[in-house]
């Protein structure tokens, strides 16, 4: 189980306003948390302070007994990786931009376990047909795999996304959650990410954490997708339908 625990943030000592406030949320392994709200309220914030980018003004993360926010930079990396929202595709090749993601359990240099893992994390992630190519070569759903596959490789207890989706075509974005999904589940990872699209969020998250304002609005499963909580969260009209058992928002 993750927890953070009272989690405040804001980008300067002296200003008097939080970007986030008494946050509090729990995620559990093997499944998805989705973070979602409107453009602005915290939520890529949110991720950073959880992977370390920012530093909270207070606040725990606890993951296992250990809270990740005291803990060294180097044991921090090895229980949680971090896929940011922008991708900048590396000047190496496919294989090497993998490796990469074991750098928190190399000494000097790479072990055989090392090349096992980054192979293991290119063939979970199904991009084997392009280990040999060049980062540079590749279209943005082949390059968000890549980074996928780094993460992997990094074996995190947590994963953190934001906006895994991000630029990619209607069939790649389903494609990129139904593999978040099934690696969740079978690597037994507890993942956290912030996903835009709001029907993507309800068709693969497990739990739902709604931010708005720096503040968590609603934080529970299935049961928070309602047009209450919809409309309050993003200042809209919507409705709520069901298509083969499954909920989806439309919007006035």
């Amino acid at each position: 189980m993750l927890k953070i625990e009272d989690l405040y943030f804001k980008y300067s000592r002296s200003s008097a306003d939080y970007v986030l406030k008494d946050v509090n949320f729990s995620a559990a392994r093997s499944e998805i948390c989705a973070v979602i709200g409107p453009n602005g309220g915290g939520k890529s914030t949110l991720l950073k302070c959880a992977a370390g980018v920012l530093k909270p003004a207070r606040g725990k993360m606890i993951c296992d007994g250990a809270c990740l926010f005291s803990a060294a930079a180097e044991d921090r990396a090895r229980s949680s990786a971090y896929m940011p929202q922008a991708q900048i595709p590396p000047s190496c090749g496919v294989f090497d931009a993998v490796l990469l993601g074991r750098k928190p359990h190399i000494n000097f240099r790479p072990s055989a376990k090392d090349i096992a893992k980054a192979e293991e994390a290119i063939n979970l992630t199904g991009i084997s047909h392009i280990a040999g190519k060049r980062c540079d070569e590749l279209s943005g759903g082949e390059l968000q795999k890549v980074v996928l596959a780094r993460a992997v490789a990094q074996e995190p207890k947590i994963l953190l996304l934001d906006e895994p989706t991000n630029h990619l075509d209607l069939r790649n974005q389903t494609g990129m959650m139904k593999l978040i999904k099934e690696l969740t589940k079978k690597l037994n990872m507890i993942t956290v990410a912030v996903i835009h699209d709001i029907n993507l969020a309800i068709r693969y998250g497990d739990r739902f954490v709604m931010v708005k304002n720096g503040e968590i609005f609603e934080n529970s499963n299935i049961s928070a997708i309602t047009k209450e909580n919809i409309d309050s969260l993003y200042s809209v009209d919507s409705k709520i339908r069901e298509i083969d058992g499954e909920k989806i928002v439309l919007i006035n």
